[in-house]
């Protein structure tokens, strides 16, 4: 619950609610670990469309996973005491959620740039205001197409980019030299074949031969 313990403030209550007279059947379902704070409950005890799910399961989180039309982590960057800016990092459930097909929406900063690749699997609002974000998730939900081929799509880069033995192989590459190895890219590219492995706009997996930083994607 670290990430909306405090949803107003996050924007993510407002957000979904600027999205009720287009979507008046939105539910926002919040998952999270042990007991959740009093002030998340006291916040959306006057939303019926507000789900709180305290400590699920492993098989219950991957139902509410499959079940969600778009994953939300909506973490915003804050100033630290030595006043550089802090934001979420790798964003594990980002990865979670696409490997479930599920598109999902990034935070405007931090290292979650690396989880996704914008405008393919997922997207990242223009900044931190609630109307940002509000704005990237009707972009999500106002186009079937897109949104069908987005859900494909992150299932099939997550896949790939998350495949433990493509991740040890990465490393072991990077220590070893021989290969340069790209999550955000899904590219491995090996130096002597100059092969790189990629997924195309349509979700399809693919292998394309060309010189390096010229692959298609």
């Amino acid at each position: 619950y670290t990430v909306v313990d405090n949803l107003a403030k996050h924007g993510l209550i407002e957000a979904v609610e600027a999205l009720g007279c287009a979507h008046p059947a939105i539910t926002l379902v919040v998952a999270g670990r042990g007991p959740a704070a009093p002030g998340l409950l006291a916040l959306t005890t006057s939303r019926p469309w507000v789900q709180v799910v305290q400590s699920p399961s492993t098989v219950e989180l991957g139902e509410l996973y499959r079940a969600a039309s778009v994953f939300v982590l909506a973490t915003r960057t804050q100033s630290s005491r030595s006043m550089y800016p802090t934001g979420e990092g790798f964003g594990l459930v980002l990865a979670e959620a696409q490997l479930a097909g599920v598109p999902v929406v990034a935070p405007a900063s931090g290292g979650s740039a690396d989880a996704i690749i914008e405008g393919v699997t997922g997207v990242r609002p223009t900044d931190e205001t609630p109307t940002a974000l509000a704005a990237a998730l009707k972009a999500l939900l106002d186009d079937p197409v897109a949104y069908t081929r987005m859900s494909v799509s992150a299932a099939t880069w997550a896949a790939r980019a998350f495949c433990p033995d493509r991740a040890v192989g990465g490393v072991r590459a990077t220590l070893l030299g021989g290969a340069a190895f790209s999550l955000q890219g899904l590219r491995l590219v090996d130096e002597s074949s100059r092969q790189s492995y990629g997924v195309r706009l349509d979700g399809s997996a693919g292998v394309a031969r060309s010189p390096l930083g010229s692959d298609s994607q």
